[in-house]
């Protein structure tokens, strides 16, 4: 899987666009895919933008793959629960 397949997912599941980005730019409250050197990086930038790793990545696939799993996981709870995420 490559960014714009994961972007065609994410649009589909329905996920909000300020809940993510796919290019690096850190935003509060979001999870971040980044590439840097040889090394995808996802990490969570809270609400203050410190960021919290979550996983490193040798390819944009396993990044890509991990990100929309993380994405699924929390749509599953917030149906489960009832919760509005």
């Amino acid at each position: 899987m490559n960014i714009p397949e994961l972007q065609q997912l994410l649009d589909a599941v329905p996920i909000n666009h300020a809940c993510y980005s796919l290019s690096g730019n850190s935003s509060p409250d979001a999870l971040v895919l980044d590439h840097q050197g040889a090394w995808w990086l996802v990490c969570y930038v809270d609400e203050r933008g410190g960021k919290h790793p979550m996983g490193r990545f040798a390819t944009e696939d396993l990044a890509c793959q991990f990100l929309y799993q993380e994405f699924l996981e929390s749509e599953r709870i917030s149906t489960q629960f009832g919760l509005n995420m």
